[in-house]
C-alpha cells in the first residue's frame, strides 16, 4: 500500500486519543526487512508534531496501539519496508492498516 498519513484536522478537531492497528500479511518466514511500520504523533505547544510511538512489524505480525490522554492535534502514519513496490515478493508483500481518533 502507498504510504498514508491521517490527521485529526481531516476529521474535525483535536482529539484525546489516537488508535493504530497494523497487520503485516507478508507470508511467515519472509525476510524481516519486509516490515510494515506505523507511527503515532501529537502536536506540542510549539506547533510541532512529536513522535509518540514508532514500531516496525515483521512478516506475519500484528499490533494495536492507543496513545493519548489530552486533547491535541494528532496524526498516524503508515508505510512499509518494500517501498510499496507491487513487485515485492511476486506481489505477496501486503499489510493492512487502520487508524482512528476519538475522545
Amino acid at each position: 500500500m502507498a504510504p498514508k498519513t491521517y490527521f485529526t484536522s481531516q476529521f474535525g478537531d483535536k482529539k484525546r486519543y489516537s488508535d493504530s492497528y497494523v497487520a503485516n500479511c507478508t507470508p511467515e518466514g519472509s525476510p524481516s526487512d519486509l516490515y510494515a511500520r506505523h507511527r503515532i504523533y501529537y502536536m506540542n505547544a510549539l506547533g510541532n508534531y512529536v513522535k509518540h510511538f514508532d514500531s516496525k512489524l515483521a512478516p506475519w505480525q500484528h499490533q494495536a496501539i492507543e496513545k493519548g490522554s489530552i486533547k491535541r492535534w494528532r496524526k498516524v502514519h503508515y508505510d512499509d519496508g518494500w517501498n510499496s513496490s507491487p513487485n515485492c515478493g511476486g506481489g505477496a508483500c501486503v499489510y493492512t492498516r487502520e487508524g482512528r481518533f476519538h475522545d
